[in-house]
């Protein structure tokens, strides 16, 4: 009886949990069914929305290129330029600053959070600190997209003086007497399209003989030459010219080009070379140095004769019609010269020569200092293109002790 009445109880007791439990489960479903989408950023504490359907997402996307291309600008300007990032997305994109490198003065966006189909506009503001022919400055940007978490934006180009020469120097090396040279020297604007050359000139004229072995002329620049300057605007010629008739070994000109922008500081330009000619000194480089086309011959003694060696090798003319003689020669009395057989040697012929120092009892300075000027031997010759040739010698003499 006990036991039947224990059975019958723990079958109610069963039937009862169970029943409960199926009515809070079904209860439980039926309200998650009928629940509204969790809003996480209705309160206070939640900043995203986060939706149920995960179809919808925000996709950024850069308005035409990512790399801005500003072409040439100076070291003194500011520039800048505005992006646009589009959200094709179908939910709200929201896109923050990030970084910048340290060139890039100033980013702006004028909104963070953009609704699907609308544009975030982008500004930035940069200033270049130093010459820069390949510069790039950039600013990354982070989203919510989850293809493209970062958006970085890029400007480039050349940042270059607001004018230059190119070249910035010139040199003629072996150039010979007899034969003039011409350069011309381009002058580009990279700034404002009303940039001109308004003048050149000569610098060293102190010596008008050698000053009127050069000429300058101001010419304007063909269109074509300056679209082909990546980042002109406006550009002169200036033509400089060496004439014939620079005497034999190194020389240097300057000219000075004169724009019509206060900000411009004027171009120095230097123009140097090497004259050479047909007839050539062959000497040891103890007593002769090419680059100075002089004899350096040092501080030498009153008591003796000294006697250097040396030829001249000549060109364009065949050994037997080759005469050569003294035209003058100072200090005379002191250096004299004289001329051997000449002889063929290859292509050139070959005049050997002998300077000579005399014994003197008084001291002598031909340094080629300002205390003494260098010594000098002009010599004629038959040559059919240097018809004078001039050495220069360079020495000191101290006075004879002999009685």
């Amino acid at each position: 009886m006990n036991k039947i009445f224990m059975t019958a109880l723990f079958a109610i007791l069963l039937g009862g949990a169970t029943g409960f439990g199926i009515s809070s489960y079904e209860n439980s479903l039926e309200e998650f069914i009928d629940a509204k989408p969790v809003v996480l950023g209705s309160s206070e504490n939640a900043p995203e929305v986060v939706s149920l359907d995960a179809s919808k997402r925000p996709s950024a996307r850069v308005v035409g290129s990512d790399t801005y291309d500003f072409g040439s600008m100076s070291i003194t300007e500011t520039r800048d330029h505005t992006f646009q990032v589009r959200n094709i997305g179908d939910a709200d994109l929201t896109i923050t600053f990030d970084a910048k490198s340290c060139q890039c003065t100033k980013v702006n966006l004028d909104k963070t959070v953009v609704p699907p189909g609308d544009v975030v506009n982008i500004y930035l503001q940069w200033k270049p600190k130093k010459l820069d022919l390949d510069f790039r400055q950039a600013a990354t940007f982070r989203t919510n997209d989850p293809a493209r978490p970062e958006v970085q934006l890029a400007i480039r180009g050349m940042v270059r003086k607001t004018a230059r020469v190119s070249p910035d120097s010139v040199e003629f090396a072996s150039m010979p007497a007899t034969a003039g040279k011409t350069v011309d020297l381009s002058v580009f604007g990279y700034r404002e399209e009303d940039f001109a050359v308004t003048s050149a000139e000569l610098l060293y004229v102190d010596d008008p003989e050698f000053a009127s072995h050069f000429s300058v002329e101001v010419l304007p620049m063909s269109t074509d030459d300056i679209e082909n300057e990546v980042g002109a605007v406006a550009g002169g010629i200036v033509r400089v010219e060496v004439k014939p008739g620079l005497p034999v070994g190194p020389f240097a000109q300057s000219v000075r080009i004169n724009t019509n922008k206060p900000d411009v500081e004027p171009f120095d330009i230097t123009i140097h070379g090497t004259i050479i000619s047909d007839i050539r000194v062959m000497a040891q480089p103890s007593i002769f140095s090419s680059e100075l086309n002089s004899f350096l011959l040092g501080h030498l003694s009153g008591d003796k004769d000294h006697e250097f060696d040396f030829s001249l090798l000549i060109k364009g003319m065949a050994a037997d019609e080759i005469s050569m003689s003294a035209k003058s020669i100072d200090p005379d009395g002191i250096l004299s010269i004289e001329f051997g057989t000449p002889k063929r040697l290859g292509k050139v012929a070959r005049v050997p020569a002998k300077l000579t120092i005399k014994p003197t009892d008084k001291p002598v300075n031909r340094a080629g200092s300002q205390l003494g000027k260098a010594g000098e031997i002009v010599i004629d010759t038959s040559h059919p293109t240097v018809p004078e040739l001039t050495l220069r010698v360079t020495f000191s003499i101290e006075a004879s002790t002999a009685n």
